[in-house]
């Protein structure tokens, strides 16, 4: 994974129990008003997927991601607000909602990659203007694995 991507700098990785050999990075902005995101990647066991946005297996992780992310929780209220294929690449939903009293904004985002699945959530404070672009975050991100 890189170690800055649209102004997101890398922090921990760490081993996912989900698929085969799996991993997820944690990446957030510097500042005051910071902007955090999780990168996963990991194989479905006995499985290469095709890369890109189509398939029923991105299908199911991103509905996974989504149903995960807008499930209400005490302290979180998620929506999603959009949904798009970014870079012909990613499945992506927009959302906002609140953490706490905190009102945000957020990206979620599936896609095959390297026959493998790759998962990303960006969350934010919502602010004008946003403290990062998530969008640019994503592309950045799947450009970077997609490099030889």
């Amino acid at each position: 994974m890189p170690p800055e991507v649209a102004g997101f700098h890398r922090g921990a990785t760490t081993n996912l129990t989900q698929g085969d050999d799996g991993r997820e990075t944690g990446y957030r902005t510097m500042g005051r008003t910071a902007a955090g995101a999780s990168v996963e990647l990991y194989r479905l066991p006995g499985t290469s997927l095709a890369e890109g946005a189509e398939g029923t297996a991105v299908e199911a992780a991103f509905a996974a991601l989504v149903q995960d992310a807008t499930r209400p929780l005490p302290q979180r209220r998620l929506q999603e607000d959009d949904r798009f294929t970014l870079d012909a690449g990613l499945r992506c939903a927009a959302t906002q909602g609140v953490y706490g009293r905190e009102r945000v904004q957020g990206l979620l985002c599936a896609g095959g990659i390297g026959g493998g699945i790759l998962r990303l959530r960006v969350t934010m404070p919502e602010r004008d203007p946003a403290p990062a672009d998530a969008r640019a975050f994503a592309s950045g991100i799947l450009a970077a694995l997609r490099a030889p």
